[in-house]
């Protein structure tokens, strides 16, 4: 699979990626300038970024072990939030900042927000079988959960 775009006012299609690996989920930045994707196989992925017309590829998590998905931006486009076994990751576009935000496992769809000066990430978080909507800074390890949000799934903030 490949990344491909289509102008639809021309119906013009442009292949941005073409590898042997899978290319899924690509999500675009918010300013339009890059697209994050997952590249990879059979149980693993990366996370990579490729400017918006597919130049300039760059793998920000590197590794052959686990996959990696659930891709969101920050609002400023400087920075991926991401899932790997369970746990949120942070990186920064150029590769440099790889952090881990989150100590217990069982975190998907994670959701990026800057509401009034301050960021959060909204997430999917499962135990005992049973998920829930939480938040948390993503500076900070304090995680909220959201009372009422049991069987909430894939959390997305309103615009």
């Amino acid at each position: 699979m490949d990344i491909w775009v289509i102008d639809v006012s021309s119906a013009n299609l442009t292949q941005l990626t073409n590898t042997p690996q899978e290319e899924r989920r690509p999500v675009w930045s918010p300013n339009g300038q890059k697209i994050a994707f997952e590249r990879g196989g059979t149980g693993w992925s990366n996370i990579w970024v490729m400017d918006a017309n597919g130049a300039n590829p760059l793998n920000l998590t590197n590794s052959s072990l686990g996959a990696r998905r659930h891709i969101t931006w920050s609002p400023d486009s400087k920075t991926v939030v991401f899932v790997e076994n369970g746990h949120l990751y942070r990186v920064n576009v150029d590769g440099t900042g790889l952090f881990q935000l989150t100590t217990a496992g069982g975190n998907r769809h994670p959701s990026w927000k800057s509401s009034g000066g301050q960021n959060f990430i909204a997430f999917e978080k499962w135990a005992s079988n049973v998920s829930e909507i939480c938040y948390m800074p993503p500076n900070s390890p304090a995680i909220t959960n959201i009372p009422g949000s049991t069987g909430g799934m894939m959390p997305a903030w309103a615009p």
